[in-house]
């Protein structure tokens, strides 16, 4: 009995031995775990001037599941579905006549959904360039209160999603048939802010570790 068994783990493992010691796999699908930071920004140009005001930074992390076809042994286009969380958090307190105010941006997470196009560079690694459509989960508060009986005199409070276009591009380094590292950028234009007439931009680096199928 312990023949037999010894026998069959041989034989299963063996079409994974003889596929590991094959070339690097291109195509299939491809599950990414990412971490890295994120910067979301409040941008207007006027006059010929770009004016930026930071909404802070964060540590975001998630994941990224895509499918890509293989369309030459360069060459690869498919769809991509990616979900982090974390981010930036940042309040800015400020004082009007008679008030105390704090405003308060909050990145909850973000999602883009997409297709991703990818080209060879060598025989180990890839770069990339992908184009989604980003939803960017966020809570946007303002609180004043008066200044000498601490009353709240407005509270306005937004949660909700920016919608918008998003970029990706990076590259990867193969460490196996099956599994391998990389870096990239993310970079999201999502529209008017609170009817501000400021665009809200949204950038983020990470660091990547996935595995093909």
């Amino acid at each position: 009995m312990r023949k037999v068994l010894f026998v069959a783990l041989a034989l299963a493992a063996t079409p994974a031995c003889a596929d590991e010691s094959g070339e690097d796999k291109i195509g299939g699908m491809r599950i990414e775990v990412h971490a890295g930071i994120e910067r979301p920004n409040l941008s207007d140009t006027q006059g010929g001037t770009t004016y930026v005001a930071s909404l802070g930074s964060g540590f975001v992390y998630g994941a990224e599941v895509g499918y890509d076809v293989k369309v030459s042994d360069t060459v690869t286009v498919g769809p991509y579905v990616s979900f982090d969380a974390g981010g930036a958090d940042k309040c800015e307190n400020y004082t009007d006549p008679g008030v105390n105010g704090t405003v308060c941006f909050k990145s909850q997470s973000g999602l883009s959904v997409g297709v991703r196009g990818a080209i060879r560079a060598g025989s180990k690694a890839e770069l990339y360039l992908g184009l989604g459509y980003d939803v960017y989960d966020t809570d946007f508060t303002i609180v004043e209160r008066n200044s000498v009986t601490n009353a709240i005199v407005f509270n306005y409070a937004n949660p909700g999603n920016r919608k918008g276009l998003g970029v990706s591009f990076g590259g990867n380094y193969n460490l196996s048939k099956h599994m391998y590292i990389g870096l990239g950028m993310r970079v999201s234009e999502l529209g008017d802010f609170e009817g501000s007439g400021f665009k809200l931009q949204r950038f983020q680096g990470h660091a990547t570790l996935g595995l093909r199928f």
